[in-house]
């Protein structure tokens, strides 16, 4: 097992070097995908598979029924994904009440015309 002390990480400046005080990332960086594990797709891919979801349905969607169709979870980062298209006008956010009628749920759509 290799050994070296802190003096050792403060001198190094080597870009290849495994001994660096700059955090690497270890992810399957430019690595074709492993067995079922989905590559990941660009912002503009998500966006757009969004829109191809609500406009295949013919009507709004949950947030929840979104996520299913594009094969993702429901994270708080679609989540951001889908307020950052509500705010740029590619999509609109209806609202109703939920059966027990103590919460707002919220429907996504596209705009007229969109």
């Amino acid at each position: 097992m290799p050994t070296f002390s802190i003096e050792d990480l403060r001198n190094s400046s080597d870009e290849n070097d495994t001994v660096s005080i700059r955090y690497r990332s270890q992810k399957r960086i430019g690595k074709e995908a492993a067995m079922g594990e989905t590559p990941k797709r660009s912002m503009a891919e998500t966006k757009q598979l969004i829109k191809d979801s609500i406009f295949t349905a013919g009507g709004p969607l949950k947030f929840r029924e979104i996520a299913r169709l594009i094969g993702r979870k429901p994270t708080p980062y679609l989540r951001l994904i889908l307020n950052d298209m509500i705010e740029s006008g590619e999509l609109i956010r209806q609202a109703d009440t939920a059966v027990a009628g103590n919460m707002d749920r919220f429907w996504y759509a596209l705009p007229a015309g969109g």
